[in-house]
C-alpha cells in the first residue's frame, strides 16, 4: 500500500467509513434520496439544509446527509415522544 493509499484509509477510518467493517452500507444520502424518502421535494429538503435545521456536508457542488442526521432530525420534528418511551425519557421494559 503507498503512503497515499495509507492516509487515504486513515482518514476514512477517522470519519468512520472503514472500508473493512462496513459501519454503514450508505453513510450518506442525497438531498433527493431524502427527498423520495419523506415525500417531499428536493427543493424543500435544499431549503432545510439551508436553514441549518438538516446538517449536511457539501461534497463538490452538492450535499449529502449522514443516515444519524436524517434519523435526528426527524426526531426533533415528530409531534410527540415515540411510543416505546414513558414520561421520563427512558425506555420501557
Amino acid at each position: 500500500m503507498t503512503l497515499y493509499h495509507e492516509r487515504k484509509a486513515c482518514m476514512l477510518v477517522v470519519w468512520g467509513l472503514s472500508l473493512g467493517s462496513r459501519m454503514l452500507s450508505k453513510p450518506f444520502l442525497t438531498t433527493q434520496e431524502i427527498a423520495d424518502l419523506l415525500k417531499v421535494r428536493e427543493q424543500t429538503v435544499r431549503g432545510w439544509i439551508h436553514q441549518q435545521e438538516l446538517r449536511a456536508v457539501k461534497l463538490g457542488r452538492e450535499f449529502r446527509v449522514a443516515v444519524k442526521d436524517l434519523e435526528a432530525f426527524v426526531n426533533d420534528h415528530a409531534t410527540r415522544e415515540p411510543s416505546w418511551q414513558d414520561d421520563s425519557g427512558s425506555q420501557q421494559p
